[in-house]
């Protein structure tokens, strides 16, 4: 058993000779070609760099998300009477947060809204939680708003399609 258990255990270099067996062991192929979707190429088939309108800051990123998520539970009312009610609002917050992403079948969305872009998805998010608290945070008013960014997404995105 201990014998199993040391082969299993290579070091680094052992580890790099074995990869470096096996990539010579290879049939050489063509030289490979980077092939990006049609939609960010330009029509020289180059990167077309302005679909990079937002950028990532992981920290801002998470802060913002748990921001939005204290808000919603802080003014959301309270108790088990009125989980399935925060359940819906939650689900429409983080499918904006994902981009229109659902989840699938099985309940998994296949995305995690702590990581949205910034200024498309988190900032909006927030405004909308806070100018909902600030106008009375009756519950069905930030649904109602989620969805409708919700929508306005949907519209723009087969706008682009």
């Amino acid at each position: 058993m201990e014998e199993n258990k040391k082969k299993t255990q290579l070091t680094a270099e052992e580890k790099r000779k074995r990869i470096q067996e096996l990539a010579a062991s290879q049939k050489e192929t063509a030289s490979p070609q980077l092939s990006l979707d049609l939609e960010l190429e330009d029509e020289d088939g180059e990167f077309d760099t302005s679909v990079l309108r937002d950028t990532q800051n992981p920290e801002l990123s998470y802060k913002l998300y748990y921001e939005i998520r204290r808000l919603l539970m802080s003014y959301l009312p309270k108790g088990s009477e009125h989980k399935k009610l925060r359940g819906f609002i939650y689900e429409e917050k983080n499918i904006f947060l994902n981009r229109g992403k659902q989840k699938d079948a099985q309940g998994f969305r296949g995305s995690d809204g702590r990581m949205s872009y910034i200024s498309s998805s988190l900032e909006i998010a927030l405004e909308a939680v806070k100018e909902w608290i600030k106008t009375g945070p009756e519950p069905t008013a930030i649904w109602e708003k989620f969805n409708e960014l919700n929508e306005k997404f949907k519209e723009e995105k087969d706008e682009t399609s």
